[in-house]
């Protein structure tokens, strides 16, 4: 009886629950949607009379996808650079069966990623490409082997002068295509936004992490990072303070790689036997790309990491959809 007279005071009183009261919007138009692409290392080795890539198509294949996907609702493409591998003009030139491959890599890579992947599958979007330190390998070659060369141009059918001959730009009419070529490697950079810029990168720890690197040092301190370079996915944060004493968290980030990553990139690395087939390794990277929610000016942004997992089949999930190849690993249609 005592217990029962006293259970009120014991009994602790059911919680209070309601839902909570949010202040969310719609982006609408507010927000735009940019796709970042990251090394693609396109290019080719010849053995036995069959163009093997050094790329990925599977993988590339996927991300073309993604892009269509979202379609004429995108705003963006950056390419962050080692879009082409061109190890015959760097210091793999040793490597017989990468040599004669630089017109079947041009007109392929033309088919598959600027007329094909930056123009076809999103008509309506802004599409840069940086330069990195593969592309650059081309321009270095011709300064130190056709130095006469530098500075030539394309003459008009009046006579004037257009584009540099030797260019990217030329090479696949970029003009033409509407893509926007960013030269200067290593100093080479766009902006996306006030917060939000992308490099291709310089840097590469191989026993660590390679975005808090640029995080920590970076020339533009204010400045969210997204770079390239090293095939890693990877993400860091901190928390700054502006000049006028305002916080911000910024952060460096990497989505991997569009390119094999068994081994068959020409690297310091790189097994070869001698019919010149490259032996199989596992480096340590990750294939994938990545989406940036933003607005122009100075305004927040958000980046998703859409990952491919090579050994599961090549399958991407982005926007509630499972994509996988409609390519095999030499690029032929399945």
């Amino acid at each position: 009886e005592l217990l029962e007279t006293y259970a009120h005071y014991t009994t602790p009183p059911s919680p209070r629950i309601s839902p909570v009261r949010t202040s969310s919007y719609r982006t609408g138009k507010r927000d735009k949607i940019g796709v970042i692409l990251p090394d693609t290392q396109f290019g080719y080795r010849y053995v036995d009379g069959i163009y093997v890539p050094i790329h990925d198509p599977r993988a590339l294949n996927v991300a073309r996808q993604v892009i269509r996907c979202i379609g004429t609702e995108l705003d963006l493409i950056v390419h962050v650079g080692d879009a082409l591998d061109y190890p015959h003009f760097g210091k793999h030139d040793d490597d017989p069966a990468t040599w004669n491959t630089t017109q079947k890599t041009n007109a392929d890579f033309q088919r598959e990623v600027t007329a094909g992947a930056m123009r076809a599958d999103a008509p309506n979007a802004k599409s840069v490409w940086l330069e990195g330190n593969h592309e650059k390998r081309r321009r270095v070659y011709v300064e130190d082997k056709a130095p006469h060369l530098v500075g030539e141009r394309v003459v008009n059918p009046d006579g004037s002068p257009g584009e540099l001959a030797l260019s990217l730009a030329n090479v696949f009419s970029l003009g033409k295509l509407g893509i926007d070529y960013i030269e200067g490697y290593p100093n080479n950079w766009y902006r996306i936004n006030d917060r939000l810029m992308v490099i291709h990168g310089s840097q590469s720890n191989v026993k660590g992490s390679t975005v808090h690197g640029i995080l920590h040092n970076t020339a533009h301190p204010s400045m969210s990072v997204i770079s390239g370079h090293t095939h890693r996915a990877e993400k860091a944060t901190k928390t700054i303070y502006l000049p006028d004493g305002t916080p911000r968290t910024v952060q460096a980030e990497s989505f991997g790689t569009l390119a094999d990553i068994r081994g068959a990139v020409p690297a310091g690395n790189m097994g070869r036997t001698m019919d010149n087939l490259h032996t199989e390794s596992l480096p340590n990277w990750q294939q994938g790309l990545g989406i940036v929610y933003y607005r122009e000016g100075d305004a927040p942004f958000k980046t998703e990491f859409v990952p491919i997992h090579t050994f599961d089949g090549h399958e991407a999930l982005f926007d509630g959809k499972v994509f996988t190849p409609t390519v095999d690993e030499y690029g032929n249609p399945l």
